[in-house]
């Protein structure tokens, strides 16, 4: 299903997600956005080192972008299917930050 991870308020796409230690920020790079979705969905993160995390972050230039976790845009679904989206992120808490050091550590801390 588009959409199931949430959108890009603007332009309604994603560009995929990358991993954050076990969690897993969506970014859309023409609206300079990223929205954290939770931990632990994908267990792709397992493959990277943290120095390779990192290094696509800082490729990706992630630090320029804006944080809308919990302001991403989530499409309406067919009837029948119902989708529930939560996040242990709260916006606003200073849990996430838009730095990749800072981002991991407070995934370490445990996301809330």
């Amino acid at each position: 299903m588009d959409g199931y991870f949430g959108l890009c308020p603007v332009c309604r796409k994603t560009d995929g997600f990358m991993n954050v230690h076990s969690s897993h920020p969506f970014i859309c790079k023409e609206h300079k956005k990223y929205w954290l979705v939770g931990s632990n969905f994908f267990s792709c993160w397992k493959e990277q080192t943290e120095a390779e995390q990192r290094k696509i972050w800082r490729e990706a230039r992630i630090d320029d972008f804006e944080d809308i976790s919990g302001h991403a845009f989530y499409p309406p679904f067919p009837d029948g299917v119902t989708v529930v989206h939560a996040s242990p992120y709260v916006p606003g808490s200073g849990n996430i930050r838009p730095c990749v050091n800072r981002i991991i550590s407070a995934t370490r801390r445990g996301l809330r």
